[in-house]
């Protein structure tokens, strides 16, 4: 019996000491969470040439020839455009979950809060020599998601939620 409730006390020592699944993520990436707020800070003001700085599009690594670095441009500003355009004016961008692809690339889920209600923004990105880079970004408005959220997803206990009511400056809250 005393071994059946040292086993118990163990058990749920361990289980309310468990890891914070925030743990699993780079620090690095936890960083680069602060630009993309910014990033969706500048295109909830339709404010699209500033967010283009902060994605970094024109020194993405991914894209080899100048051809191929002006259409994946092109193609960011365009879809910032469309967002823009509905001046959502974020509050905050909150983080709910993030699916590693590799040990260097990973999709952050998230949700932005604005004047128009939630939207869903997720982030591909990949770190390369020495820094994070925007490979992809999808966005859909509305309380239901549009793109599945992938079964190995590490979804946190609270969203982490950065804050964009400071110009250019994102804090984060860690709950």
């Amino acid at each position: 019996m005393r071994h059946l409730l040292a086993i118990a006390i163990l058990l749920f020592a361990s289980s309310a000491h468990a890891a914070d699944p925030q743990d699993a993520v780079p620090e690095s990436l936890r960083e680069y969470w602060v630009t993309l707020a910014d990033l969706i800070q500048a295109v909830g003001n339709d404010k699209i040439d500033a967010a283009l700085r902060h994605a970094s599009v024109d020194t993405n690594p991914a894209f080899r020839t100048p051809e191929d670095r002006a259409k994946f441009r092109e193609g960011v500003q365009k879809m910032l455009a469309q967002m823009g355009k509905l001046r959502a004016k974020f509050e905050s961008y909150d983080i709910v979950a993030v699916a590693q692809v590799s040990s260097q690339a990973f999709t952050i889920i998230g949700v932005g809060n604005g004047h128009n209600g939630p939207t869903h923004i997720d982030f591909d990105v990949f770190f390369y020599d020495g820094r994070w880079h925007l490979l992809g970004m999808h966005y859909h408005f509305g309380f239901k998601r549009d793109r599945e959220i992938p079964a190995r997803a590490t979804f946190f206990d609270k969203p982490v939620s950065l804050r964009l009511d400071r110009a250019e400056v994102a804090l984060i809250e860690k709950k």
